[in-house]
């Protein structure tokens, strides 16, 4: 059976497709016309047409690069575009991505990159991304929407609703906010090694409380996150 997190990784989209899959239509009705034919193709057609009006040496070289290098150029800038759209809404939490770190293993599990890591180097072909002196690979993306419903939907089948039953969300808060207070919030290890710590917590104050990784990553994550990023400044 995957874990929680295995299961937003599987359904996201490889970190080398995002730009294809999570930029606008116009930029991708443009991709797909400034692609429609291949490089070595329009070299080959404008070389020919070149050739064809009688020219030849120098002028034939300048025509060619004329023809094909705005076509060219417009397919770099628009990839650029691309890939700058998809970093900037996975640094602002409107994307998010699960990568793993390298050598990836038959028992290995995704981590969620945390927002600001995504001011490091990426690797757009590899699905790769360095960061702050920490690697992942084999990164996926998924949208904020679809990673809320897959969490939600794990939530409700995990745990039905119940007449009277009290959210999580303030008692899980309060857990992560004393534990903080106490210095045991330690944001060099991953959020998933303090949900042992989450969970004794409650069971001592609040022993009805007994929330899933699923309703943990949910409700901590941000601000984990955050508290995270804050600690590099």
């Amino acid at each position: 059976m995957t874990t929680p997190i295995l299961d937003l990784w599987l359904k996201g989209v490889k970190l080398s497709q995002a730009p294809y899959a999570f930029s606008s239509s116009d930029d991708k009705e443009e991709h797909a016309r400034l692609h429609q034919v291949s490089k070595d193709k329009l070299v080959m057609q404008s070389y020919k047409r070149a050739q064809s009006a009688g020219l030849a040496g120098v002028d034939l070289i300048r025509a060619v690069t004329d023809e094909v290098g705005p076509i060219t150029s417009g397919q770099v800038n628009l990839q650029k575009r691309m890939h700058n759209f998809v970093r900037k809404h996975l640094k602002l939490g409107n994307l998010y991505g699960y990568g793993f770190e390298p050598p990836r293993k038959i028992d290995s599990q995704p981590f969620e990159i945390p927002a600001y890591c995504w001011a490091g180097h990426i690797q757009w072909y590899d699905d790769v991304l360095t960061a702050d002196r920490l690697e992942l690979a084999h990164i996926r993306v998924l949208s904020t929407a679809a990673r809320s419903r897959l969490i939600n939907s794990e939530v409700e089948n995990a745990n039905p609703s119940k007449p009277g039953r009290p959210g999580y969300k303030t008692q899980i808060l309060k857990a992560y906010a004393a534990l903080n207070a106490a210095g045991k919030i330690d944001v060099q290890n991953s959020l998933q090694s303090h949900y042992p710590s989450v969970r004794e917590w409650l069971e001592t104050n609040l022993s009805d409380a007994a929330p899933n990784d699923n309703t943990l990553q949910r409700h901590l994550s941000p601000i984990f996150n955050a508290l995270k990023k804050n600690s590099k400044l």
